[in-house]
């Protein structure tokens, strides 16, 4: 992991806490696992887990969704938790899928 992409794990986190519906969010450091940032939210009744991959280089919207079905091929469609996909655009600084 490079210290850019560590930065930008840092900020969606923070982005995250942001957000009224949020209960708490946190950034799985070093995990080598498929997601990076993972936050509760108060949406659902019983609360709701959404976990986030982070690509921190620029990215094309058609590629950010390819990665999320090829996370969603390896885990199946999760009942209990939310996958997605977060990059930069050049419009927008976190554009989630």
């Amino acid at each position: 992991m490079t210290g850019k992409g560590i930065r930008y794990e840092w900020a969606f986190r923070n982005e995250l806490r942001m957000r009224p519906n949020v209960v708490w969010a946190e950034r799985f450091a070093a995990s080598h696992g498929p997601f990076d940032v993972c936050a509760q939210l108060n949406d659902v009744g019983g609360a709701w887990i959404e976990m986030w991959q982070c690509k921190a280089g620029p990215m094309t919207c058609a590629a950010a969704q390819h990665v999320l079905r090829l996370t969603q091929d390896v885990l199946g469609m999760p009942s209990s938790y939310g996958v997605n996909v977060v990059h930069r655009t050049k419009a927008k600084e976190f554009c989630e899928h």
